[in-house]
């Protein structure tokens, strides 16, 4: 087997896996709001990576995280752009980022020599202000894992069924808890909840402060997406383009939405549940009865979970270097940036401080303005 063989498996097997997990997850709060026109938005700058790949980016306070394909997590200011820091912890990359009181939260996988799998991944607490290691801890191995954090916790999610709760100042392990399935909704994290679909064609609703099993609900197709809706509802969309709002408590099916394909994204919004589907429609429809109030064709699929503030959505097309911004209220395109590089396949874009917005390519991180921008 040549060297350059073994590397063709592994960017393929990269590429998958990307395709699959790189959903930013995180706590489940109103939508963010921004003050200047949308509309106007403009290209303030970007931080380039020539020599690798993002995997995974968020916004924390002052800085912008990523981690790229080389196993490195880079600090950038986001008023400069500049880099404050980058640590190597080796290995893939194999979550999102996580960012909770001063810690920078990642799992990474060990890659050997011979291309077996390995026994562990590791997950590790990195200092947010120097990158240093505070703290790692082996986990049972997974090909890729979904971090969350919930009232008290960090929920670490393995795309094969295992669930862990740790302390997050010193990674502990709170319990643990497994189910049957592979993950294909990826979970969503509530003060007191995990919400996520299997293989098995389960949706499941797991109790945050202990792991038990809330409730199970079976459909006919393998769930593809999952969003928190109310303290009481979470919607779930299929691979066949069925849309469902569920009682968390009996597990029931409220009302039932059909699109004409797999339901990619779904988020909650003042103004309905935004859905976002492979026939290359954005829908927005009504909490009540799940009418559709408007929809939208887009030029392409939705690459990454879109980011919704208190008036408009952003959504990054894939395989494209467009992004489109929507008004919630109508549907209305309010604006389309061009990138210099193809999107980057599941980096949800993030909302900066000033009314300003960043995005990921393959290479860079971009950073757009509705209101002066930030650097001097």
């Amino acid at each position: 087997m040549t060297r350059n063989y073994i590397k063709q498996i592994f960017i393929a097997r990269l590429i998958i896996f990307l395709a699959f997990n790189f959903v930013c997850l995180v706590r489940i709060i109103p939508a963010q709001s921004i003050s200047a026109d949308l509309t106007k938005l403009k290209k303030c700058g970007q931080y380039n990576l020539s020599d690798t790949s993002i995997m995974t980016a968020m916004s924390y306070g002052s800085h912008i995280y990523a981690g790229t394909e080389d196993g490195s997590i880079h600090a950038v200011d986001q008023m400069t752009l500049g880099k404050i820091w980058s640590s190597s912890i080796g290995g893939q990359i194999v979550s999102n980022l996580i960012v909770a009181d001063g810690n920078i939260l990642v799992v990474s996988n060990p890659i050997l020599s011979n291309e077996a799998k390995p026994d562990i991944s590791i997950l590790r607490s990195l200092s947010s202000m120097t990158g240093l290691t505070n703290w790692n801890l082996p986990l049972p191995y997974s090909s890729g894992l979904f971090l969350g954090i919930t009232g008290r916790y960090l929920i670490a999610v393995g795309k094969e069924g295992t669930v862990t709760a740790h302390e997050i100042s010193t990674g502990n392990i709170i319990w643990k808890s497994s189910f049957k399935g592979t993950i294909t909704a990826p979970p969503q994290f509530s003060e007191d909840r995990i919400i996520l679909g299997t293989d098995q064609k389960e949706l499941m609703v797991l109790n945050a402060l202990n792991g038990e099993i809330i409730t199970r609900s079976k459909i006919n197709f393998s769930p593809s997406s999952v969003s928190i809706a109310s303290v009481r509802t979470f919607a779930a969309g299929d691979e066949r383009g069925n849309l469902f709002l569920i009682d968390v408590y009996s597990g029931k099916s409220v009302w039932t939405f059909k699109s004409g394909a797999k339901i990619s994204f779904i988020s909650s919004t003042d103004k309905g549940l935004m859905a976002t589907s492979n026939d290359n429609f954005v829908y927005m429809l009504s909490e009540y009865n799940g009418d559709v109030i408007w929809k939208r064709r887009l030029p392409g699929r939705v690459a990454s979970s879109p980011l919704v503030t208190s008036d408009a959505v952003s959504l990054q097309i894939a395989a494209d270097k467009a992004i489109f911004l929507l008004d919630l209220q109508n549907g209305k395109i309010l604006n389309q940036l061009l990138m210099d590089e193809e999107n980057s396949t599941g980096i949800m874009p993030g909302l900066l401080k000033e009314s300003s917005l960043f995005f990921s390519t393959i290479n860079s991180i971009v950073v757009y303005s509705a209101g002066p921008c930030l650097a001097a």
